[in-house]
């Protein structure tokens, strides 16, 4: 809250926001005595408050500078990702030079996350890359296609974001995550803490629900809160797969397509097209997609009166599903809360009744693969 707070001749600002708490940069020559001891010394003040300052110095001695504020006119440079700020506490990012004078020293400033209550918790710069880490209760914040978590299934939970920086001064966004347990009456997760080398983050903080895996030391919180520690490699997971194809009936060739990831806690959506319109049909799930029965797959089914028409995928569960008036079928199905099935391999494809297609009656859709995931 000083207003007096020791700068150089090189501030980007020279005092603080008043009465409010106020954000300081300074870099202090342990070496040197006390009068020449502050090397650079600034301000990064808005109208309001800063808090949970974090920082991280790459080899160039740029500082990278993550906060969280309820400020409203922090200094931004005119290429900043978000230029304006939310009304909670937001995330706002800056990158310092201190060779440099003045505003000249504010090399790149943005808002991060400017939606719902957001507490920032660690910043870490890697390989060209910045890395933060931060707490939100925004299920909706952007997230990357190839994300662990595309959306929130928690309700305070992690948020992992990476900016490319080494085309400073306009960084782009690479990699961005939810990070959450399943959603439970009064579920949490507040990280704290995160290590990172440009391909795989270290995460740390308290949960009530965190993701788990097979190995885990500890598999449930013993409190309300605790302890958990998470290791996440940045590379895409996997998503669908279509595979197969299917047979043409009265009104084409029916077409399975996936509406979400295969997620704990969530539900599996599978749509299909291209069906005989007010009909019946039935998704059948199965994991081994080389045999049934004995049986080696895919099998023709023209032996049974629906030439052309091939089983795809073994069907140890079917679900039944009405087709409506535009020949379109969906079917939600619940994925369970248990980490075993995680890395489960899926296996769907439809069939459906078309009495004019051929002699069974039948035809069925192309195959698609998933892997259970979080």
């Amino acid at each position: 809250r000083s207003t007096d707070f020791p700068v150089t001749a090189a501030a980007i600002q020279s005092s603080g926001g008043g009465s409010n708490q106020s954000a300081v940069v300074v870099r202090i020559d342990t070496e040197a005595d006390a009068a020449d001891a502050l090397l650079y010394g600034t301000y990064i003040s808005g109208n309001l408050t800063e808090s949970k300052v974090r920082h991280d110095t790459d080899s160039s001695g740029i500082v990278h500078l993550m906060l969280q504020s309820n400020s409203t006119d922090l200094p931004l440079t005119a290429n900043a990702l978000i230029a304006s700020s939310g009304t909670n506490d937001d995330i706002y990012y800056a990158q310092i030079d201190a060779a440099q004078n003045g505003s000249a020293g504010l090399l790149y400033a943005s808002w991060i996350l400017t939606v719902g209550s957001d507490l920032a918790a660690d910043i870490v710069h890697a390989d060209g890359k910045v890395a933060m880490f931060m707490h939100t209760t925004n299920w909706g914040q952007v997230a990357t296609a190839d994300a662990f978590m595309t959306s929130s299934i928690g309700s305070g939970h992690g948020y992992f974001i990476e900016l490319d920086v080494s085309s400073s001064p306009d960084p782009f966004v690479t990699y961005a995550s939810h990070y959450a347990g399943c959603d439970k009456p009064g579920s949490q997760l507040r990280p704290s803490a995160m290590a990172y080398d440009g391909s795989e983050i270290i995460l740390g903080g308290g949960a009530s629900f965190a993701p788990v895996t097979l190995n885990a030391f500890q598999a449930e919180a013993n409190s309300n809160i605790s302890g958990f520690v998470g290791r996440l490699e940045l590379s895409p997971w996997p998503t669908f797969s279509s595979f197969g194809s299917g047979c043409a009936g009265t009104a084409g060739t029916p077409q399975l397509v996936a509406d979400s990831l295969a997620r704990l806690c969530l539900t599996l959506d599978l749509e299909i097209s291209g069906n005989l319109p007010s009909g019946v049909g039935a998704i059948l799930l199965g994991f081994d997609p080389t045999q049934y029965l004995g049986i080696p797959l895919p099998a023709s089914l023209a032996g049974i009166g629906a030439a052309g028409c091939e089983m795809l995928v073994p069907p140890k569960r079917v679900f039944a599903a009405a087709v409506d008036a535009a020949g379109i079928a969906s079917i939600s199905i619940s994925v369970p809360d248990n980490p075993s099935v995680i890395g489960l391999e899926i296996y769907a494809q439809w069939a459906l009744l078309d009495p004019a297609a051929n002699p069974l009656g039948v035809v069925v859709s192309n195959g698609i693969k998933t892997e259970l995931r979080w």
